[in-house]
């Protein structure tokens, strides 16, 4: 049914009022079935199989009928896409070239197929022509091999040498787009799910970068070179270095501008993104907060992406201290329809991000006006769902202090100081310390943590504690503003919603006696 919503919704964005009378049918029977069909999808009144099946034929997924009205509707959609002319706003020139092209691709592989060779030959000039324009190396290469086939048959041996010389050059630029694209995806797999970035992570996007940029002045070629950029951005970034990160985004920026026939939304999008994560990591909100209302603006919520943007603009907020601003971003993500079918890690981190809210708004910390803290779960739902946040807790150094803090933080809200006291938490809190801690990226996690076990040994009192973590809390304040220069792996200790300084000022002005 997904994808079955997912070309209803994209047919209803392109303006077409009815869909294509023809499928693979040759029967008539059911006919105004299958423009009900589309009609109660566009409405929303149905949105799974189950309902449309029950609604329709009063039975299940799995009847024969259903699923032959199911299939009709489909083929149907996809021949409305195909003949739809893409004149709405929100599609570039781009998009619509592309799209023509590939139709005329196709219309020329039919004619080649089919024997008219002639037309076959004319269309694949025109159409080589313009899949140079628009670097479309793919077309390119079926188009030449098309005219170099013609070029045999009629015996035009110049013809075939230029045809043979150009068609291996594009065979190369292609291998290396498919190679800059692998680079490209390695890295970001490896990166979306983890917090803190290993050497040899960091170590293999700036080879990757560096090896592609020893090919790129053998190429004109704007995706290759903006492919290029993705890649070093993302270098500088898993390294820590942000000030580079922006200035690579203004480099990114300047080059698009400069080849807009080319330019997508997405593209401007990805480092708008980039620039509220760095803006995140290097604390100043009000550039993050600028770089996020960009970011959320080109990411609408028809991307998959409008989980990915709102997940630092939330980070920014929280920092920030900006709590009713977060509480409101958090709303917006989990109450999405889209949001129980993200996937696991995404949603694990916004139960995490949930618990904090919860400590914020249940401890009284938030007194902002109009603060309104909505959709947020209860204490036990927390709880039960930070236990099972499985794929968060393998990330040891990274995610699993977020989810540590976050436990203790809805423990102190039921039970108070009292379960610092319990040995085994104080012992797990210790083990932890020393055996995934130990970097100095996770120097402020450490030191936070540090200074709650401190609290427990001189029995909370607040004289004895203060005197004690002094020093702490002032390595807290000076790594706050340090932490952005450091020149490698320099995030927020991994992943640090609230200031662990401002954390412990909280927390310590309510358990300490």
């Amino acid at each position: 049914m997904q994808t079955v919503l997912e070309m209803v919704a994209l047919v209803t964005a392109l303006g077409e009022k009815k869909i294509a009378q023809f499928d693979g049918q040759r029967s008539t029977s059911g006919e105004q079935l299958v423009y009900d069909f589309f009609d109660v999808l566009k409405s929303g009144v149905l949105s799974s199989d189950e309902q449309a099946a029950e609604y329709f034929y009063d039975s299940d997924p799995s009847d024969n009928r259903y699923r032959t009205l199911k299939s009709r509707l489909r083929e149907r959609l996809r021949n409305t896409v195909l003949s739809s002319e893409f004149h709405q706003s929100g599609i570039t020139e781009f998009d619509r070239e592309v799209i023509q092209i590939f139709r005329d691709l196709t219309c020329m592989r039919i004619f080649s197929q089919q024997g008219q060779r002639h037309s076959a030959v004319l269309l694949a000039r025109s159409l080589l022509r313009k899949a140079e324009r628009f670097d479309i190396t793919e077309v390119r290469i079926a188009c030449l091999r098309l005219l170099r086939s013609n070029a045999s048959l009629t015996g035009k041996k110049r013809d075939f040498a230029a045809y043979s010389k150009e068609l291996e050059l594009a065979r190369e630029l292609q291998e290396l787009e498919i190679r800059v694209d692998e680079y490209v995806q390695i890295i970001r797999m490896q990166f979306i799910k983890a917090v803190q970035p290993t050497t040899r992570l960091i170590n293999e996007a700036r080879t990757y970068a560096e090896e592609i940029k020893q090919e790129l002045p053998r190429f004109d070629h704007f995706h290759l070179t903006w492919n290029y950029f993705r890649l070093k951005a993302y270098a500088e970034q898993i390294a820590g270095n942000f000030d580079a990160t922006l200035k690579l985004c203004d480099d990114a920026e300047a080059y698009r501008k400069q080849f807009l026939r080319f330019s997508r939304p997405h593209m401007e999008a990805e480092f708008a993104l980039k620039r509220l994560v760095c803006c995140y990591q290097l604390r100043d909100y009000e550039a993050g907060k600028a770089s996020a209302e960009n970011a959320v603006a080109l990411f609408n919520q028809g991307y998959f992406n409008f989980f990915q943007v709102h997940e630092p603009y939330f980070l920014l907020t929280i920092h920030g201290l900006q709590f009713n601003e977060a509480s409101e971003i958090y709303a917006r993500v989990v109450t999405d329809p889209r949001f129980a079918k993200s996937e696991d890690f995404q949603r694990e981190r916004w139960q995490v991000f949930g618990a904090y809210l919860v400590y914020v708004k249940e401890s009284g910390w938030c007194r902002e006006a109009g603060a309104s803290f909505q959709h947020l779960p209860e204490l036990a739902e927390i709880l039960y769902h930070l236990e099972e946040s499985y794929t968060l807790r393998q990330d040891r150094s990274g995610y699993y202090t977020v989810i540590l803090v976050a436990e203790i933080l809805c423990h102190l809200l039921i039970e108070g100081s009292d379960w610092l006291n319990k040995r085994q938490h104080h012992e797990h809190i210790r083990n932890h310390i020393n055996r995934n801690l130990k970097s100095k990226s996770n120097e402020r996690g450490r030191t936070f943590l540090k200074m709650l076990l401190i609290a427990e040994e001189q029995s909370f009192d607040k004289e004895r504690t203060l005197a004690k973590t002094a020093r702490w809390r002032d390595l807290l304040l000076s790594g706050g503003d340090q932490a952005a220069s450091q020149p490698v792996g320099a995030r927020i200790d991994s992943l640090e919603l609230i200031p662990y300084e401002q954390l412990w000022d909280h927390i310590s002005a309510r358990i300490l006696n």
